[in-house]
């Protein structure tokens, strides 16, 4: 079975200003565990987006939170593991398949970054509920982020946005999700 993990930015901390960029974030103090889903907590008419990256040492203290528009997020390189926006559906990850998190996995602290559009509303709790199972995995899940960066012009139908991918491993790859996110277009 799966147990969860809420993560919320604490109620005490104030996002008065618009265009907030607020991160917390929680140590992973037992065994590695598997990610095998995430459910996100936000409005699209509160939270531009919500990203969750792994880290060893986070810039924040567990439990804390801190502005992170402008300061950095882990003291280390941090990885995505879920991004959400627009309202997006939970993301359950296909039956075998896991991301390791916690003790030994190289994730020790997860945080969470809350883009609020406008000041946080009184009793808002932005967030994610984490999916995690003790139970191993078969195979290894794993976000990529590409075609970043680019523009569209206006007024076209449509428009092609090219992008490589160089994968350099030894096991198949089988993509199960995709999202996109393109801030004012929707």
């Amino acid at each position: 079975g799966t147990s969860d993990l809420q993560i919320v930015i604490p109620s005490s901390h104030k996002a008065d200003k618009p265009d907030s960029y607020v991160c917390t974030s929680v140590e992973l103090t037992g065994p590695a565990v598997q990610l095998v889903g995430v459910e996100p907590h936000g409005d699209q008419n509160v939270v531009h987006h919500i990203l969750v990256y792994g880290c060893q040492n986070p810039i924040g203290p567990p439990g804390t939170a801190w502005d992170c528009l402008h300061h950095a997020i882990c003291q280390d390189g941090p990885s995505i593991l879920y991004g959400w926006g627009r309202n997006a559906p939970p993301l359950a990850y296909p039956e075998g398949v896991g991301m390791a998190i916690g003790t030994g996995s190289g994730v020790r602290s997860i945080v969470l970054q809350v883009h609020y559009l406008n000041p946080r509303p009184l009793g808002d709790s932005s967030g994610v509920t984490l999916k995690i199972t003790h139970a191993p995995s078969a195979w290894a899940g794993g976000i990529m982020s590409f075609a970043t960066w680019f523009s569209i012009p206006p007024r076209k139908a449509s428009h092609l946005i090219k992008n490589k991918f160089c994968y350099q491993g030894h096991q198949p790859l089988t993509t199960f999700a995709a999202r996109v996110h393109t801030h004012v277009l929707g």
